[in-house]
């Protein structure tokens, strides 16, 4: 993967046929398509099989999918207003890949198969960026960038004492990219809705991320995947204005008095919210480090696209 040591494609692709007796071209496939979304449709395949003879495309992209039906690692279904998908379930797969026990196992129903879909999509249309498909990969990213745990997107579960609490990061599974060498980031909100909704709560969610990943030094890029292009000029303003604000705040002034904060106050809460005293110094001493590397007065370079897909179908419902 381009500018990206967390995730290797030729490695995944590898680890599939090792385990399974798919070709290299069908192994490739089968571990894109797993990490990304667990399902895809004949078109997507197509896309990605970039075989100038439609003929031939369409006979090879057959032969792939026969092969994962043969071989029990995928059915092929229905979705209404979608047409045909196949779902990528066996369990060898997944192992292989490092993630025996990835959702994307599991069918899913109407609006999430649309969202993975349209998560796939994007992806095929950019096969250069540094993606990363697994919330390990993510969360590694993270760390490598030198960003506190305590920005990550998390969600936090109860656990089934009723006394404790597991926290996991990045589990919508939306497209992430972190080039670590090209200090280059892209972060997607998917939307198969008519709604504002989504984007609102995921930029609430993801907006501690960007601030850190643009004060480490990233140029970011926001991005909305839908299959609706009547939404997209609502949401291209959604997006200029969350740019204008990452653009013109200071996100490590603002890292540094959120940590000023809460050694005042002193409490084991705010502490805690800063990731603990300890990381909370180690944060501050890396912010001071990156501004006596940096130019003075660099702006935070960040981009917006409001993207539609054309290769899925519009759904019957709304969100």
């Amino acid at each position: 993967m381009p500018g990206s040591a967390i995730f290797d494609a030729e490695l995944a692709a590898d680890a599939v046929g090792d385990a399974t007796r798919l070709g290299p071209r069908a192994a490739a496939w089968t571990a894109c398509a797993a990490l990304h979304s667990g399902i895809f449709t004949r078109p997507q395949l197509r896309a990605w099989l970039q075989i100038p003879n439609a003929s031939f495309e369409r006979a090879e992209a057959s032969r792939i999918i026969a092969s994962l039906r043969d071989l029990g690692l995928a059915t092929e279904d229905e979705l209404g207003g979608i047409g045909s998908f196949v779902h990528i379930h066996a369990k060898q797969v997944y192992r292989a890949l490092g993630e025996a026990e990835n959702r994307h196992r599991r069918r899913p129903g109407r609006e999430k198969a649309i969202e993975r879909l349209l998560c796939l999509d994007y992806v095929l249309d950019h096969p250069d960026e540094a993606w990363l498909p697994t919330e390990g990969g993510k969360t590694r990213a993270c760390e490598e960038a030198g960003i506190d745990r305590a920005k990550w997107p998390k969600k936090v579960y109860p656990a089934q004492d009723g006394k404790s609490e597991t926290a996991r990061f990045f589990v919508e599974k939306f497209p992430l990219a972190i080039d670590l060498e090209g200090r280059r980031a892209v972060a997607a909100c998917v939307s198969p809705g008519t709604t504002k909704a989504r984007l609102t709560s995921w930029l609430e969610a993801y907006s501690p991320l960007l601030e850190a990943l643009a004060g480490a030094g990233f140029a970011l890029s926001l991005v909305h995947i839908t299959q609706r292009p009547e939404t997209a000029e609502a949401v291209a303003r959604q997006l200029e204005n969350a740019a204008k604000r990452l653009s013109a705040g200071d996100a490590p002034e603002a890292e540094l008095e959120q940590i000023r904060s809460a050694i005042r106050t002193g409490t084991e809460e705010s502490l805690e919210a800063v990731g603990g005293l300890e990381e909370a110094l180690k944060t501050a001493r890396k912010v001071f480090s990156r501004r006596g590397s940096e130019a003075a007065g660099a702006p935070v370079r960040v981009t917006t696209r409001a993207w539609t897909s054309t290769r899925i179908a519009e759904p019957e419902n709304d969100e």
